[in-house]
């Protein structure tokens, strides 16, 4: 192997390396005419693939370790809801896959284990209290941040823009409407206790202060 090919290898993260393998074979199965050179053809299949084993990634990792310490529950919960309102809102995104990875698990398990340890304080009050946090908050940063686009994907046009707003809209509204059935009816605390923190961690990706703080950490 060349020094320049070595260098190349050591400086992506496994699941870039994997990705581009992936991309690779999979250009060579699927020849497709739509791409101008096999070049393009494999950068396209290639963020698929990172987008695939990336999540194969970290699902496992986060599985395993919240198992270990006896926090599946909450971390499972918390995760479900950020990851599918940053699929609408969008959010922060670090420049590197590895960054992600480390803060993603550093973030879930380290709120997870506060909930664990604190759900015995919460009372159902203290719950609607942080429940109305929430919702007041969702709708402030809807308002005035999403869809939080990246560099790569800006989100510019008006129709576009609207469109995810709405969508955020009718996601908050959703979330809200179950929460408060969990509340009033099953009496779940740490349910209700995962999904409001997850979805204050999601809004604080999209927010202004949120931007700042993660940019910082993205050294």
């Amino acid at each position: 192997m060349h020094t320049k090919e070595r260098k190349i290898i050591n400086s992506m993260s496994f699941v870039e390396y994997i990705s581009n393998i992936s991309a690779k074979w999979l250009a060579n199965k699927v020849p497709n005419d739509k791409y101008p050179n096999v070049e393009d053809q494999i950068q396209i299949y290639e963020y698929g693939w990172m987008v695939i084993w990336g999540a194969i990634l970290k699902i496992s990792l986060l599985v395993t370790i919240s198992s270990l310490l006896g926090i599946l529950i909450p971390v499972m919960i918390l995760t479900i809801t950020f990851s599918s309102f940053r699929i609408i809102a969008g959010g922060y995104h670090f420049s590197s896959y590895n960054k992600c990875l480390v803060f993603s698990l550093v973030q879930f398990i380290s709120t997870s284990l506060i909930i664990k340890y604190a759900l015995q304080y919460w009372s159902f009050g203290c719950l609607w209290f942080l429940f109305n946090i929430c919702v007041i908050i969702g709708i402030y940063n809807i308002h005035y941040y999403v869809p939080r686009d990246t560099p790569n994907k800006p989100i510019t046009e008006i129709p576009e823009i609207k469109r995810f707003k709405k969508l955020s809209y009718q996601y908050l509204a959703i979330w809200a409407v179950i929460m408060i059935m969990i509340i009033s009816m099953f009496e779940l605390k740490i349910i209700v206790l995962s999904s409001c923190f997850g979805l204050l961690l999601e809004l604080l990706s999209i927010s202004k202060f949120g931007q700042l703080i993660y940019s910082k950490i993205d050294f």
